[in-house]
């Protein structure tokens, strides 16, 4: 047991160290801070005047939140199942005295260790919220530890077992960091059929148990509990309720019974290979042999020193365009946010015949606002930060490529990766309804007005603004929480109806009616917003250009006497 323990250890202490433990632990923080302290978010749609801090009210936040926080749950555990595989570190686990069994609980523990500490902010940002000199008295009940401690127990700590479990199971057989996101997928999709059989009562009971984030259980579990009890009720541990919570318990525990029992110590087959194509570089070369080829990275940069401003442009655009697409981390938010767009897309679809069109895409911008936030601030630090990271930037500058074209290009190819998630948003919201026979569905004009004159010109802007706070700040960890902390604080603004107008971030498009229910795209005004957007991006691009870092970190691009900066 000591080498689990030792094991545990490095992996919650490596973890607990990285930056993205901090954005999480940050994002949860903020989301329950805000809703306690303040009327700029609300985290539960039939409140109905209910304190916001009652227990099963409080119980309902925590579900809802721990159900969102799948994609922190899918980062966290395919790094511990994965880190050897991608490090290519397994060789050198074979050589010590580890077994499997040792190997594979020690990664568990201290991937579910960092887990809870990160889950652990949701009642602390709940609770410091409620005693904020500003948050409304009369919105709020005298603090009870029970309140918080019985969600925690009955519905958070399950749902982060089990959750982790699956998913640490599913990588570390698999080694494959596409059948977590397959897992996670199916997951989320089981968690919105358990809402969705749960609203019928017929099959409330299916979808109860379907859910395994207990929510269509907890849903079920309080359906008699109206009006004034509900704010004063604690959460019943009715028996759908904590049959859910045994039924993923057990399932959590029995992929990890599987793991233990299948896991061994093997090397990929491309670690093999590599070390083969490696022996063929470095060997003496004879007629038949190829000339070894420059790694992507600077084989990108080599054309680039070759070709025109317009041409270095486009190359650095290309690759980063298709690492973006390909890095593990954005593939996981995407598809996260496409589930979550779809569902709630479907869910927006089924108003009644008075909706207007424009629902299905005011329901997929807002449920999809945080997922392109974390993508813009996290991936225009990646710009910054990437080359560093790996440390290839002192090869990089040192080739005679402009600082403004590998900023440009670099944007760019971020951006084509965000239109198509954009443009798979757009497809979403306007082939679901008309599947469902929805009475008011957007048009197609509506449809891809929303994604080019709203959606997509404010997820480039929010990249931008992110790109010059890194580049500026020049330190990840304080770009990341500068940066995430700003544009959640903008958007809760905005939500309360307030605004800063230099941090405005509007995702929805300005609309003209047209007849009844009916609605278009006010073209003029949302022309206005695009320009106003364009002004403040280039603005930004251009503060990120000046501030470039070349050489050691800190100096500035004119610095090393780059006088073709611009």
């Amino acid at each position: 047991m000591s080498l689990t323990a030792t094991v545990a250890r490095f992996e919650f202490r490596t973890q607990a160290r990285e930056l993205l433990s901090g954005i999480y632990v940050s994002v949860f923080f903020l989301l329950t801070f805000a809703y306690t302290s303040s009327h700029v978010l609300e985290l539960v749609s039939n409140r109905a005047g209910l304190p916001k801090n009652a227990p099963l009210i409080l119980a309902e936040v925590m579900a809802g939140v721990t159900a969102f926080g799948a994609v922190i749950t899918t980062m966290i555990a395919s790094t511990a199942a994965l880190r050897d595989v991608a490090l290519r570190t397994e060789a050198l686990v074979l050589t010590t005295r580890l077994t499997a069994r040792e190997y594979v609980l020690g990664r568990f523990a201290g991937a579910l260790g960092v887990m809870l500490l990160v889950y652990a902010a949701i009642p602390l940002g709940l609770a410091i919220g409620t005693i904020m000199p500003w948050a409304t008295r009369s919105e709020l009940v005298p603090f009870d530890l029970a309140a918080y401690a019985r969600p925690m127990a009955v519905l958070v700590l399950p749902n982060v077992l089990t959750v982790a479990a699956l998913f640490f199971a599913v990588g570390t057989l698999a080694k494959n960091f596409f059948a977590i996101l397959l897992t996670a997928v199916g997951v989320v999709t089981l968690w919105q059929l358990g809402l969705t059989l749960g609203r019928a009562s017929e099959t409330a009971t299916i979808g109860a148990l379907l859910d395994p984030f207990g929510n269509a259980a907890l849903a079920l579990a309080t359906h008699g509990i109206t009006g004034v009890a509900r704010g004063a009720a604690a959460l019943p541990l009715a028996p759908v309720l904590l049959l859910n919570r045994a039924l993923w318990l057990a399932i959590a525990g029995s992929a990890m019974w599987v793991t233990l029992r299948r896991f061994r110590f093997t090397l990929a087959p491309a670690v093999r290979g590599e070390a083969i194509a490696v022996l063929r570089v470095t060997s003496p070369r004879t007629k038949d042999d190829r000339a070894p080829q420059f790694p992507s990275v600077l084989r990108t940069q080599h054309q680039c020193t070759e070709a025109s401003f317009g041409r270095q442009i486009m190359v650095e655009a290309g690759f980063t365009f298709v690492s973006t697409l390909g890095e593990k981390g954005f593939v996981a938010l995407a598809v996260l946010a496409v589930l979550n767009g779809a569902t709630n897309a479907w869910g927006a679809s089924a108003a009644s015949s008075s909706a207007e069109a424009d629902v299905v895409l005011r329901a997929i911008s807002e449920h999809t606002r945080l997922f392109f936030i974390l993508i813009a601030t996290i991936w225009a630090g990646e710009l910054v930060w990437r080359e560093r990271d790996l440390r290839v930037d002192g090869l990089l500058d040192a080739l005679p490529t402009r600082v403004s074209a590998n900023v440009i290009g670099k944007l760019l190819g971020v951006h084509g990766a965000q239109l198509t998630l954009v443009a798979l948003l757009g497809l979403l919201a306007f082939v679901l309804p008309r599947l469902r026979g929805a009475p008011q569905a957007p048009s197609a004009m509506l449809t891809i007005g929303w994604c080019a004159m709203a959606l997509f010109p404010a997820v480039v802007l929010l990249t931008q603004m992110s790109l010059a706070v890194h580049a500026l700040v020049q330190n990840k960890a304080a770009g990341h929480v500068l940066c995430i902390s700003a544009w959640v604080a903008a958007v809760a603004i905005g939500a309360n109806g307030g605004s800063i107008e230099l941090l405005a971030i509007r995702d929805v498009p300005a609309l003209a009616s047209v007849a009844g229910s009916m609605v278009s795209i006010d073209w003029i005004t949302q022309t206005g917003e695009v320009a106003f957007n364009v002004a403040r991006g280039s603005v930004c691009t251009l503060v990120a250009i000046a501030a470039w870092s070349r050489g050691t970190p800190g100096r500035r691009a004119r610095s090393l006497g780059q006088k073709d900066v611009l």
